[in-house]
C-alpha cells in the first residue's frame, strides 16, 4: 500500500477477524444453504506459476429473509431490532454476525436490494434500518426515503464502502441519522446503531472516521486550482518514486519492491494528492503516470524480483493499463489494489484481473485484518499475496491475541495458494515472532526504508544492518 495512505489509527486489532464471524455460517452456527461465495476459494486452483515473458494482453446473492416471530411492530421488547439491507451475501452475513454479537441487539430481517428493504421494513417495523448505500434497486437513498415516508420512527444508519461527500450528503438528505463505513470496527458499527435509537429526533454523530477528509462541494475556482496542480505533475511525467523492499523473512533477501510516490515538498501526503486527483477526474491518469515511471525502472530490480504497484480499481479495469503493460515482464508485476476509490463493481474488477492474470500479472490485497473492505477483497478476488495490516504486527511480540490472529491467517493463505506479507515491521522482536510463526514475507523500516533503486547491475544488500538471517 502507498505508505502514507493510512486511515487514522485505532485502538486494538479488531475488525472482521477479531469479531469471530465466520462468513457463510448462519446464526445457529451451521452452514447456510448454498456456498458462501462460489469464487472465493476455488477448489483445485493449484500453484500459480508466473510467466517470465512479455505481456500479451487482450481485452448470486441470497434473497431476503425474515424471522416469522419477528413480524409486526415492537411490543414491550427491550432489544434493539435491526434490519440489514446489503446486496453482497458474504458481507451481509458478516454484518449480521457482528450486530448480533452486540448485547441487546438482534437482526429481525435481511434484504438484498432497495425493494426488499422497503417491503421487509413494512413487515417487521424495525427500530433501525442498516442500509447499503449502493445496493440495487435505487440504493440506500431510495430505500431510506420510502421507509421513512411510511415509518417515520425508524432510524436509518447508512452503510457503505464509499466515503465520498456525495454519498454522505445524499443519505443525510434522505433522512439517515448516521453513516458508517464498511471498514469500521465492530464496536463502531454497534455503537452507531445504539446511538441512532438513543438519540431520537437528533442527528447522530458520524461513526468512525467517515467525515475525515470530506470537503464541501468544489466551486469552479477550487476545481481549477486542483486541476492545475495535478496537471503540473502530469506534465513532468508523474511524481518522483522511491521503492521499499519486500523481503523473505527467513533470509532477509528482497523478493521485490513496492513503488511509492513522492510529490513536491509542502504539497501534502501522497494519499492527499491521489484523493485530489480523484475529485477532478484525473486519478486514473495520475496512477498510470506513476505506474509508467515504475515500469521504466523494472530493469533495475534484480532478475526475478517483483514490482508492486498501487492502483485503484478504476485504473485496474482501465484498458489503458493493459496498454501500459504490453511488452513488459508481466510475471514480475504485482498489482496492489488500493482503497483510493472503493470497488463499485466486483464483477468488472474480477474480469479485468482475470485478463491480467492470464499474462502472469499477480495481485495483492492490502491491510488484511483491518476491516470489512480488505476481507471482502480476499473473498472476492482470491489474491496471490495477502498483506497483513500493520495493526496486527504492532505489538505482536507482547500480545497473544495478535499472534493468534496472524497464526490463523497462515492456513487461510495456504489454502488459497497465497503468501502472507507482514507490513510495518519496525522492531527485531516483531521480526522474531513473525519468523517463529512462519510468515514468509515482510516489509517495514527494520527491513528497508523507501529509497531510490540502485543502478542496474548493482548488487542489492540482503537486508538492513542488524537484520540477520534466521538460524536453524
Amino acid at each position: 500500500m502507498q505508505d502514507a495512505q493510512r486511515l487514522p489509527p485505532r485502538d486494538g486489532v479488531p475488525r472482521m477477524l477479531a469479531s469471530g464471524v465466520s462468513v457463510g455460517r448462519g446464526r445457529s452456527g451451521g452452514r447456510t444453504s448454498g456456498p458462501p461465495h462460489g469464487a472465493a476459494w476455488p477448489p483445485g486452483r493449484g500453484a500459480r506459476g508466473a510467466r517470465s515473458g512479455p505481456c500479451a494482453l487482450s481485452a448470486a446473492g441470497r434473497g431476503a429473509s425474515i424471522l416469522a416471530s419477528d413480524a409486526g411492530p415492537r411490543r414491550g421488547m427491550d432489544r434493539i431490532r435491526v434490519m440489514v439491507a446489503e446486496d453482497e451475501f458474504p458481507v451481509r452475513e458478516a454484518i449480521v454476525g457482528l450486530i448480533e454479537d452486540g448485547e441487546g441487539i438482534r437482526v429481525v430481517a435481511t434484504a438484498r436490494d432497495a425493494d426488499e428493504a422497503v417491503a421487509r421494513a413494512l413487515e417487521v417495523r424495525p427500530d433501525v434500518a442498516l442500509l447499503d448505500v449502493r445496493m440495487p434497486g435505487g440504493g440506500g437513498i431510495r430505500a431510506a426515503r420510502e421507509i421513512l415516508r411510511r415509518l417515520p420512527a425508524v432510524r436509518v444508519v447508512a452503510l457503505s464502502a464509499y466515503r465520498d461527500r456525495e454519498s454522505v450528503l445524499e443519505m443525510l438528505r434522505a433522512g439517515a441519522t448516521s453513516y458508517v463505513t464498511k471498514d469500521a470496527s465492530p464496536e463502531e458499527l454497534v455503537d452507531a446503531i445504539r446511538r441512532a435509537v438513543r438519540r431520537e429526533g437528533e442527528p447522530v454523530p458520524f461513526a468512525g472516521h467517515v467525515l475525515q477528509g470530506l470537503d464541501l462541494r468544489l466551486d469552479p475556482e477550487e476545481a481549477g486550482a486542483r486541476m492545475e496542480r495535478i496537471g503540473r505533475i502530469l506534465g513532468e511525467g508523474g511524481p518522483r518514486l522511491v521503492f521499499q523492499p519486500v523481503v523473505r523473512l527467513a533470509s532477509g533477501e528482497p523478493v521485490g519492491y513496492e513503488a511509492l510516490a513522492r510529490f513536491p515538498g509542502g504539497g501534502g501526503r501522497p494519499d492527499e494528492w491521489f484523493a485530489e486527483a480523484a475529485t477532478v477526474g484525473s486519478l486514473v491518469e495520475l496512477e498510470l503516470a506513476t505506474a509508467r515511471q515504475a515500469l521504466v525502472q523494472l530493469e533495475r530490480i534484480p532478475t526475478g524480483g517483483l514490482l508492486f504497484l498501487n492502483l485503484s480499481p478504476s485504473t485496474v479495469t482501465s484498458p489503458a493499463l493493459r496498454r501500459e503493460l504490453e511488452g513488459t515482464a508481466c510475471g514480475r508485476i504485482v498489482l496492489e489494489v488500493t482503497e483510493r476509490v472503493p470497488v463499485a463493481d466486483y464483477s468488472a474488477l474480477r474480469e479485468a484481473l482475470d485478463v491480467l492474470r492470464g499474462s502472469g500479472v499477480r495481485f495483492a490485497v492490502d491491510d488484511a485484518g483491518a476491516g470489512w473492505a480488505s476481507l471482502r477483497h480476499v473473498l472476492e478476488l482470491s489474491p496471490d499475496f495477502i498483506k497483513l495490516d500493520r495493526a496486527l504486527v504492532r505489538g505482536i511480540e507482547d500480545d497473544p491475541s495478535r499472534r493468534a490472529l496472524v497464526e490463523g491467517l497462515l492456513p487461510v493463505a495456504a489454502g488459497m495458494d497465497a503468501q502472507l506479507i507482514a507490513e510495518g515491521i519496525e522492531g527485531a522482536a516483531q521480526l522474531e515472532v513473525l519468523r517463529e510463526l512462519g510468515v514468509p514475507l515482510g516489509q517495514g523500516f527494520l527491513l528497508g526504508r523507501p529509497a531510490e533503486l540502485p543502478s542496474a547491475g548493482t548488487a542489492v544488500p540482503p537486508a538492513r544492518a542488524g537484520v540477520r538471517p534466521a538460524t536453524a
